[in-house]
């Protein structure tokens, strides 16, 4: 931790996990890491990343924010992250061979559903069926192919934190100008919806590789062509404007910035010299707490990450019962809109944080989903017993469609207000 800003040393030790196991066979070259920060009814969830900079406090903090995330939401799992120290470039052989010995030393916590795994950076979806297969957990047939849009969902539920957080300010979107730290499968979908359905201008994008600066507006569609076509060096290709630097990107004269890359972008060092109005992230702890502060003093609306990327573990979740993209983000809207838009009011006029009040609130929500799960009334086994068959993916899309509006009312229920 000695190479991090003071403020994310600081932060870092404050996170104390329930788990953290090392996965260790130096004979085939693997290092990995399972770290769970809280469990619900015996079970805990969160991604499977590889990269060369994966590291127990990492995932620590990252495992901290899923708990948060089903926290906020109101989702009865646990909060956890996994991830395996290789370059995120290797040829697709060679990290097979990586996640199935990882799977096979922690088969006992991926059976059990200790921990379920789910993907994250340079992960597929394609990635964790090897996991699970080596770990022997069996995934229904019709959970196989789902998990797809999880890109999408987290984009659709940054969106509709931006709306809200832009409401609070009494702003529209419209021709505000935008920059995106993260061109990927959120940044990507975040970039269309918001040129689409806002008429926002993004002027900025970022990947691993490089970034791109228009002042007058990039050509979204023309960049996703190129980002299938050549993944994170698609800034390479672009043919017009500008290049600078990836680490220019959070700190251009913009309305917007949404880091959807990776953690602490935005600390104490330099939160002032952060310009936009509004900070919504996609990604998991862009900003520190430290910095939070310091941009709400400086009169900066920071949306709590947990609280505007949930849209993909929600999405994912809803995904299962077959219904449309429309219904998804009119779930997470009807769901989140409101409280982020009181969340972000209240900070302003009160002049407190935003991620502390939002943080309290979800755990106080982990709290009080763990007692009722520990409750052993009928009501409850109905409702584990209505869980285990939706979860199964047993049961045809066509009839769990109509459920699902009452599914999620007996799962999640409604929101407290913040």
């Amino acid at each position: 931790m000695t190479h991090l800003p003071s403020d994310v040393r600081e932060e870092l030790t404050r996170y104390v996990p329930q788990l953290v196991v090392e996965a260790r066979d130096d004979t085939v070259g693997l290092l990995g890491y399972v770290v769970i920060d809280s469990t619900v009814d015996a079970r805990s969830c969160g991604g499977l990343r590889c990269d060369l900079h994966v590291s127990p406090d990492q995932l620590k903090a990252l495992a901290r924010g899923m708990t948060l995330k089903y926290g906020f939401n109101g989702m009865r799992q646990g909060g956890a992250k996994a991830g395996i120290v290789a370059d995120a470039e290797l040829p697709q052989e060679e990290k097979a061979h990586l996640l199935r010995r990882f799977g096979e030393l922690i088969a006992s916590i991926l059976r059990t559903q200790l921990y379920i795994s789910g993907p994250d950076m340079s992960i597929s979806p394609a990635d964790i069926d090897v996991l699970n297969h080596a770990a022997g957990v069996r995934v229904p047939r019709l959970r196989r192919d789902k998990g797809l849009k999880s890109g999408l969902f987290t984009a659709l539920g940054v969106m509709v934190a931006l709306e809200a957080a832009a409401e609070a300010r009494g702003m529209s979107l419209r021709g505000r100008t935008v920059a995106i730290e993260g061109f990927g499968s959120v940044g990507g979908a975040l970039a269309s919806l918001l040129t689409k359905r806002h008429g926002a201008r993004i002027v900025a994008v970022s990947t691993s590789l490089g970034a791109l600066y228009d002042e007058g507006g990039l050509d979204i569609e023309r960049l996703l062509d190129l980002r299938s076509r050549f993944g994170n060096s698609a800034v390479l290709h672009y043919p017009g404007g500008e290049r600078i630097s990836p680490a220019e990107l959070p700190f251009l004269e913009v309305d917007v910035l949404s880091p959807c890359a990776g953690q602490y972008t935005i600390t104490r060092e330099n939160a002032d010299a952060v310009k936009a109005q509004i900070v919504c992230p996609g990604a998991n702890n862009p900003v520190s707490d430290a910095a939070e502060v310091r941009l709400l003093e400086r009169g900066i609306s920071s949306v709590p990450y947990f609280a505007a990327n949930g849209g993909g573990v929600l999405g994912n979740k809803l995904e299962v019962l077959g219904v449309s993209d429309r219904y998804v983000e009119e779930f997470i809207r009807t769901k989140n809109h409101e409280r982020i838009r009181r969340l972000m009011v209240r900070a302003h006029e009160s002049g407190s944080s935003a991620r502390l009040a939002a943080e309290t609130y979800a755990l106080q929500r982990v709290a009080e989903m763990r007692a009722v799960v520990q409750r052993q009334t009928i009501r409850r086994a109905l409702q584990k017993g209505a869980l285990r068959v939706v979860n199964s993916g047993l049961l045809h899309p066509n009839l769990l469609r109509p459920l699902a509006p009452r599914y999620f009312a007996l799962t999640m229920g409604r929101d407290p207000a913040l």
